[in-house]
Formats: C-alpha cells, sequence, structure tokens
C-alpha cells in the first residue's frame, strides 16, 4: 500500500515534469506567429508570442489581431496591440510552420553542440554546399588601382608601423571614400570640440 505522502510527492513530481515540458516547447515558440482560442467565448486571436510567464503560464501575445469576435470582451480590442492572456483563459495555442526543436541540442552532423570535437563542415551543417564550383573574382576588379599601390603601410627598421604615405602630400581617407564609394563627408571637428584660433597656437 502507497502512503498519501508518497503520492503527494510523485504527483509533484509529475507536476513539475509537465511544467518542465511546457516551458521547453514555449521556447521554441516565441517569435513566432500564432493563434490562440479562448475557452470561455471562443473567439481566436493572432500574433507573435512575445514571452510566456514561468509561473502562470500567462501568454503575451504581441501585435495582436482578433480573428473572431469576443462576446466577453469588456473593452473594444485595437488591432496590433500587445495582450496578455491568462492559462485559465486559453482553450488552445497553435503554431503555424515547423519548429525545430533540435535547435541548439544537435549539430548537423549530429555531434553534441555542448562538447567534443566537430569539424568546420559539421558546425556549419554544410549550409555553404551551393558556393562551391563559383567563379572567383581578384579584388583588382573593383578596387581603383589609382588609389591602391599594393600596400596599406610599410614596417620601419625598428619595429613601428608608419604610414606609406608619411612625409608626403598625406593620404585623405575622406577625399578616397569619396572616389571609391561616392560618399561624401560632412566631417566638421567643430561640431564636436570647442572652435580654436589657430593664429594663437
Amino acid at each position: 500500500m502507497r502512503s498519501i505522502a508518497g503520492d503527494s510527492c510523485l504527483a509533484d513530481a509529475h507536476q513539475r515534469l509537465l511544467r518542465h515540458r511546457a516551458l521547453f516547447a514555449f521556447r521554441f515558440l516565441v517569435g513566432k506567429a500564432v493563434e490562440l482560442q479562448l475557452s470561455g467565448s471562443g473567439a481566436r486571436y493572432a500574433g507573435v508570442l512575445d514571452c510566456v510567464d514561468p509561473d502562470d503560464f500567462s501568454v503575451v501575445l504581441k501585435s495582436a489581431k482578433q480573428l473572431s469576435a469576443d462576446t466577453e470582451a469588456g473593452e473594444p480590442f485595437e488591432s496590433g496591440s500587445t495582450v496578455i492572456f491568462q492559462r485559465s483563459q486559453i482553450a488552445h495555442l497553435v503554431a503555424d510552420g515547423s519548429v525545430n526543436y533540435a535547435d541548439g541540442v544537435v549539430g548537423a552532423g549530429g555531434a553534441s553542440v555542448a562538447g567534443g570535437f566537430r569539424t568546420d563542415t559539421e558546425i556549419s551543417g554544410r549550409q555553404g554546399d551551393h558556393l562551391y564550383g563559383r567563379e572567383l573574382q581578384t579584388a583588382t576588379s573593383w578596387l581603383d588601382p589609382a588609389l591602391d599601390s599594393g600596400e596599406l603601410e610599410d614596417a620601419s627598421s625598428n619595429g613601428r608601423r608608419h604610414s606609406k604615405n608619411q612625409g608626403k602630400a598625406g593620404w585623405n581617407q575622406f577625399e578616397a571614400n569619396e572616389k571609391l564609394f561616392g560618399v561624401v563627408s560632412t566631417f566638421d571637428e567643430n561640431i564636436y570640440t570647442t572652435k580654436l584660433d589657430k593664429s594663437k597656437i
């Protein structure tokens, strides 16, 4: 014969298990378009599942739309609003499309994400297969040779780096951006600091 205390412990364990499973499922629905039906009036609402309260399982829908009239609603519904539904109000909740419950748990190659060695292919899940066999182009096809002399910087003999154009007229990054990308700079140093009187310097 079982004791009452033993039955109570089993019931508590069962409740914790059901709660854990529900939270696990809701985790993958957050951010997805869902539709729910209310238990009392049968009214249906659609929106983006924003969050679920882990304590009382109330559901928050963002950008909510009313799909059918709610006879029990106390005030008019504003389409596009954020709505909170208590667990006791909800008859069922439906998410369209597939939900990948293995997301973040098992990699594409079957190896555990949490530990173990994986190759680059296993990590990427072979998502770049469509890129194989492409004809590659050199960067010179889109770079302006007048602005590029081959190197960005030179190393001096003492190990310090200096600009290749140091001591020359100087390289103007704003001019280069305008020539390469058509971006015209509106930079004015006086916006960010006190204007200096250069005659007093």
